[in-house]
């Protein structure tokens, strides 16, 4: 027979508690956030509060510290492509060398936190490591429509490319994409009337 929980003296002076699986009065563990002093310069840590575990022989977290992926955003192609994994950083590698060498005049820059390359100031390329693999960014809506029929075999978005790391993107298909970036942007830029 299960009683009817009643509020017992902690939780009637404000403190957080609960019943857990054994129906034992155990006080909720408290969040706990520290954030840098102004002295210190490390980052901030955080703990996180989990539910109770669903298993009774299970033991109870208290919080998990959270760590970032990356400390600092990444200003050049190669502090962004240093902490992945191997597989996924010799993929983007090649895809950069390929992007390279279309456009040797385009500029290397990091644009929406992934490396992108800037010709006559506008982005025409870019890429980024995921967790499921990489993805290849024209950075415009319409040029992956252009070219759909040769983008059958890869997962895709309306502004993205995705490929896994064992398989790259072809330098001829990232040569067709480039040109088709390109002559969409000349088009777009030509002075109508």
């Amino acid at each position: 027979r299960h009683e009817r929980h009643r509020p017992h003296q902690d939780e009637r002076n404000g403190v957080n508690s609960h019943f857990d699986r054994d129906q034992r009065f155990r006080p909720r563990p408290a969040s706990v956030c520290v954030g840098p002093v102004a002295t210190d310069r490390r980052p901030a840590v955080s703990v996180v509060r989990r539910s109770p575990p669903a298993c009774r022989n299970q033991e109870r977290r208290q919080g998990i510290e959270k760590t970032p992926l990356m400390l600092a955003k990444p200003r050049t192609i190669d502090e962004y492509l240093s902490p992945l994994g191997t597989a996924k950083r010799a993929a983007l590698g090649r895809l950069r060398e390929t992007i390279r060498s279309i456009v040797p005049e385009a500029e290397e820059c990091i644009t929406y936190g992934i490396p992108s390359f800037r010709l006559a100031g506008v982005v025409v390329a870019g890429f980024c490591a995921t967790t499921k693999g990489c993805s290849y960014f024209p950075f415009s809506g319409s040029t992956l429509g252009a070219l759909a029929h040769e983008l059958q075999a890869y997962g895709q978005t309306k502004s993205s490319l995705h490929f896994h790391p064992e398989t790259p993107l072809p330098a001829t298909l990232v040569r067709k994409l480039i040109k088709a970036r390109i002559a969409e942007r000349k088009h777009r830029s030509k002075p109508r009337g």
